[in-house]
């Protein structure tokens, strides 16, 4: 997983996003630095700039949605 677009993050939504991301990863069974993964880190990180208070179950929901959407 590449860690750029994570620097704009506190370390707190790092934290979340990669267990997110992994998590999303592991159940479609990809690698975060293919296709899938990447647009996972890069739809994870835009929600989570964009989101005050984050969960790692709000996050999963909320990357599950737009990830599906824009398929």
């Amino acid at each position: 997983m590449s860690l750029l677009p994570l620097l704009s993050l506190p370390d707190e939504k790092i934290d979340i996003v990669t267990d997110a991301v992994r998590g999303w990863c592991e159940t479609r069974r990809c690698n975060v630095n293919d296709v899938q993964g990447r647009a996972a880190v890069q739809t994870a990180v835009a929600i989570a700039l964009s989101t005050e208070r984050l969960t790692i179950a709000d996050l999963s929901a909320r990357l599950e949605e737009n990830l599906i959407s824009s398929a």
